[in-house]
């Protein structure tokens, strides 16, 4: 078998690696801890796709392998290790590079530009004393000449190397703080280990914000159409159908006689013309559509659909099914979440046909998900139009009883700004079996209807009120209230005239 050409080949980067702890640390408690801490930056998924390795470690050295676009991110998770095996640990890197050979070369080179650094030969004083269990000495002299240290190598670091080694600073000091024993407790060793406590302890609060702010930022972090956060959840196909929500509402409702599509255009501007504004399309003459959303977007699929259809009937000499269509838009939209580059549809189609004579509704969803559905509400009214139909929704009803019913939650979705100039209505009967869009006339004539009934509701809900006003009795607030017919002192309490509220 020949080998893969060099451009095919996975591209790796080693990364040489001290830690320094005060308990020998093994291969399996290394990685561990590198991965948990890779994923907290990258997710589960990234950290098993950056494929992390420990190589050749012994006597606290070794090399860590991962792919060569997460560099950066394994080397965050590598300053943030603080504790291997549930004690303090500082993972130190001295270079990186695209071979074993070329990172050992880069740790030696490393290892000599530190040779004789005070934090280091400090820091194996303090592990050697700890084990002995001896005194360690005033930490004070010991904190100074790390400060030294610090302000002349740190110039030189890059902002990302400079945060991480003042990282590394901070927790030296804090062990040296920790395994300390002073004499006397108010000496200038005590002060300066409660000055560092004081600081540590701000620095943690800072952390703990940091990762507060990260956890807000979180849709922002996994903001891609194709990158699932930690939840399972696709934030773009989430944002499309919030789009869906605040566009027109848009109504679908089966009946015994065929299918009605109803949908509120909603106008924004007295000038714009009603006439220009399309929510209700033609795909082939047994199958129409509704759309709700990015107007754009809707055209788009509109347009893709009448496609497929005109080729089903090039191929197969016959209509497509409505099933068929709504699954190969819904194919179509579900392709745009898995792939990157794109986005998802910002907008839900009703698609409303008849399949040997059989009526037909689906919604299809942003992602891709296809319902169907006997009656059935998309847009910002949604709740509202639902709400109407769970009660009111018979299966049974009639054309004209469908249209009224889709009218009638619309003028509730509304919420009292129904306007008949912007209704748009489309209808499919089993009779004929052809789309039609109903005339300005036609939905006017519905309408009007609605709002009567609408009205003569409102006008007895008043009558009503005022009646009860009249048999009400007046309070001590100077306001009428019903007062029940056993308060009444004069008259039988069944056949006095006051109790018709009742």
């Amino acid at each position: 078998m020949e080998p893969l050409l060099p451009v095919l080949r996975t591209r790796r980067r080693y990364i040489a690696v001290e830690v320094i702890s005060d308990e020998p640390v093994d291969r399996d408690s290394l990685i561990s801890a590198v991965f948990s801490s890779a994923c907290s930056i990258l997710g589960d998924a990234g950290a098993a796709h950056s494929g992390l390795m420990v190589l050749g470690f012994e006597n606290g050295c070794g090399f860590i392998r991962c792919r060569h676009t997460a560099v950066p991110e394994v080397l965050a998770a590598v300053g943030l290790v603080s504790e291997i095996n549930k004690k303090r640990a500082i993972i130190h890197v001295k270079g990186v590079s695209g071979t074993i050979k070329g990172a050992r070369n880069k740790a030696i080179a490393a290892d000599r530009a530190c040779e004789g650094s005070v934090q280091n030969d400090c820091w194996h004083q303090l592990s050697a004393c700890r084990r002995e269990n001896a005194v360690i000495w005033d930490p004070t002299v010991l904190i100074s000449d790390i400060r030294q240290i610090w302000e002349r190598t740190a110039a030189s670091f890059s902002p990302v190397r400079r945060s991480r080694h003042r990282r590394r600073t901070r927790i030296f000091i804090e062990y040296v703080c920790e395994t300390q024993t002073p004499e006397t407790e108010g000496s200038e060793t005590i002060k300066t280990i409660k000055t560092i406590k004081k600081i540590n302890a701000i620095n943690a609060i800072s952390s703990k914000k940091r990762w507060f702010n990260m956890q807000q930022m979180q849709p922002q972090m996994y903001d891609h159409g194709t990158l699932f956060s930690p939840d399972g959840r696709l934030y773009q196909v989430e944002y499309a159908r919030e789009a869906v929500k605040r566009g027109t509402t848009a109504v679908g409702i089966k009946s015994g006689e065929g299918v009605v599509l109803l949908v509120d255009k909603r106008i924004t501007s007295r000038l714009i013309e009603a006439d220009s504004i399309e929510k209700i399309f033609q795909i082939d003459d047994h199958i129409g559509a509704a759309t709700s959303g990015l107007v754009a977007d809707a055209r788009a699929l509109i347009d893709r659909a009448r496609v497929e259809a005109q080729l089903n009937h090039v191929s197969y000499d016959e209509p497509i099914g409505v099933e068929v269509l709504s699954k190969k838009i819904c194919d179509h939209k579900q392709t745009l979440t898995q792939y990157g580059g794109s986005r998802p549809y910002g907008t839900s189609l009703l698609i409303a046909g008849i399949d040997d004579d059989r009526v037909r509704l689906f919604e299809t969803d942003p992602s891709g998900a296809l319902l169907e559905y006997r009656a059935t509400a998309i847009g910002a009214g949604r709740p509202a139009v639902i709400e109407v139909f769970e009660s009111e929704y018979k299966q049974d009803m009639t054309q004209d009883e469908a249209i009224l019913l889709g009218m009638d939650a619309l003028y509730k979705a509304a919420e009292g700004k129904f306007n008949p100039e912007t209704l748009e209505a489309g209808v499919i009967t089993l009779d004929n079996r052809r789309f039609r869009k109903l005339t300005p006339e036609e939905v006017r004539k519905y309408a009007e209807t609605v709002l009567e009934k609408h009205t003569k509701k409102e006008e007895s809900g008043k009558a009503a009120g005022d009646d009860a006003s009249e048999n009400g009795a007046e309070n001590e607030n100077g306001q009428w209230a019903v007062l029940p017919a056993f308060q009444w002192s004069s008259g039988d309490p069944v056949t006095d005239p006051r109790n018709i509220f009742l």
